[in-house]
């Protein structure tokens, strides 16, 4: 399959994923609308264009995917880098292996203020999940 052919993406927009039980859940959806675009526009600009074109005024912080064929408790995700489309690789593997890939982006409300977190803030802020009080 060359890098040219369209892949199918069903982008479902405007819910938050959530796991329950050992399944993932898309809750809160505001719409889905299905794209064919080629393997090397699958990128995380793309996606914020997408949005965009959505006229949502929201940032994009996640996005989640699995190959049409997969139960939602396969499903993966990726989120944004310093580098735009470093983490897109698994996505954009999915998409050529499978043609077909169902995709669910979640927004933030946040008002992007121009400032970005830097790698120590990012590490930190991950870290904080242990619970520990």
């Amino acid at each position: 399959m060359s890098d040219e052919q369209l892949i199918k993406l069903t982008i479902h927009y405007g819910g938050t994923m959530a796991k329950e039980d050992e399944d993932f859940n898309y809750h809160e959806e505001l719409g889905y609308k299905t794209v064919f675009w080629k393997l090397s526009e699958i990128r995380w600009l793309k996606f914020e264009e997408f949005i965009m074109s959505q006229r949502m005024k929201m940032l994009l912080k996640l996005i989640w995917f699995k190959k049409a064929s997969e139960e939602m408790n396969m499903i993966k995700y990726v989120f944004n880098t310093l580098n735009l489309n470093s983490d897109m690789e698994e996505l954009s593997s999915a998409a050529k292996s499978a043609c077909e890939v169902d995709v669910f982006m979640e927004l933030s409300c946040g008002v992007d203020d121009g400032y970005e977190l830097d790698q120590d803030e990012r590490m930190v802020k991950e870290g904080d999940e242990s619970g520990d009080d």
